[in-house]
C-alpha cells in the first residue's frame, strides 16, 4: 500500500526545505509531518509523510504506485547538493491505532520507521505487508484526506482544488507553486472546493442542476459519507434531500492561517 524513499546526505535538510510545501524547519527528530510536492503551477507531484531522523537523514513515506514518479521528480531538483534518494523495500499498511495521541512521534525498529500515527484519525502507519485494517476507507473519507486517483492526479490537479490547504505551510518561505497558491488565497478563493458530505441513501447532488463531482464514497453502519468537489461559487448551494455538508477543505477567508 505504501513504501518509502530514504533521503541521506549533509544537504538533505536544506534540499527538503527548498522544495516542499510543508515547513521542514518545524519538524523535530523522530517525528512525522504531512508533505506535499508541487510543480510551478501548484499542480500535485506527490503526497507523502516526511519523517525526520536527523538533519542529514529523512524518510519519505508515499503510495507504492506513485513512488517511482515522485522519486524521479524529486531528483530533477538535485543539482550540486550532497544528497542521495534510496528506494526502500519495506512495505507499510494502515492498522487501527492502539492509543490516542496528538503527537506524530515515530517508533523506529532496525533503523527504519516502524509505527506512527497516520493522516487518518484512528489509524497508524505500520511497517507491515498485510492488508489494511477494515474500516480505513470510511475513516479516510471522514477525515477528508485526499487520495491519488480519487481527489487528485499527478500533474493534473491543483493542490487547493484537491483539498490540500492544511498540508501547506503558508509561512515557510518559497517553494514550487507558492506564487499560485498565495495568489488564489489572497484573491479570496481557488477555482474549486472540496468538502465532506453525509447521507443515508442515493448519491449527493445539488438541488439546482450544477456540477458536483463525487471523488470518494464510503459506507459504515448505514451511513454514507462522500468527498465531493464543485466550483467555488456553487459550494453553498443546497444538497439533495437526505444529504448535508459536514466540513470544507478550505476555511472561510477570515479563518485562514496567513
Amino acid at each position: 500500500m505504501f513504501c518509502s524513499i530514504e533521503i541521506k546526505g549533509k544537504d538533505s535538510f536544506d534540499y527538503l526545505a527548498k522544495v516542499l510545501a510543508s515547513n521542514v524547519r518545524k519538524l523535530e527528530e523522530l517525528q512525522a509531518e504531512k508533505g506535499l510536492y508541487l510543480d510551478g503551477s501548484s499542480k500535485i507531484l506527490g503526497q507523502f509523510d516526511l519523517i525526520k531522523k536527523s538533519n542529514e537523514h529523512f524518510f519519505l513515506l508515499t503510495f507504492s504506485d506513485t513512488l517511482p514518479f515522485l522519486k524521479e521528480e524529486l531528483e530533477k531538483f538535485i543539482f550540486a547538493e550532497n544528497i542521495e534518494l534510496i528506494e526502500r523495500q519495506e512495505r507499510y499498511t494502515l492498522l487501527k491505532s492502539q492509543k490516542e495521541t496528538n503527537k506524530r512521534v515515530v517508533e523506529f525498529k532496525k533503523e527504519i520507521p516502524y509505527l506512527w500515527p497516520s493522516w487518518i484519525v484512528g489509524y497508524d502507519f505500520c511497517a507491515n505487508s498485510s492488508q489494511p485494517d477494515e474500516g480505513w476507507e470510511y475513516a479516510r473519507v471522514s477525515s477528508l484526506v485526499p487520495w491519488p486517483n480519487h481527489e487528485w492526479k499527478a500533474r493534473e490537479t491543483f493542490a487547493l482544488d484537491a483539498g490540500f490547504y492544511s498540508w501547506i505551510d503558508r509561512n515557510k518561505g518559497c517553494y514550487p507553486g507558492q506564487e499560485v497558491i498565495e495568489k488564489s488565497l489572497n484573491l479570496g478563493h481557488p477555482g474549486k472546493c472540496l468538502f465532506l458530505v453525509e447521507g443515508s441513501t442515493g448519491k449527493p447532488e445539488f438541488v439546482e442542476k450544477k456540477d458536483l463531482e463525487i471523488c470518494s464514497v464510503a459506507e459504515s453502519k448505514g451511513k454514507i459519507r462522500a468527498i465531493v468537489r464543485c466550483r467555488w461559487r456553487d459550494k453553498d448551494l443546497p444538497l439533495s434531500e437526505g444529504w448535508k455538508k459536514i466540513q470544507e477543505s478550505i476555511p472561510a477567508e477570515g479563518d485562514r492561517d496567513a
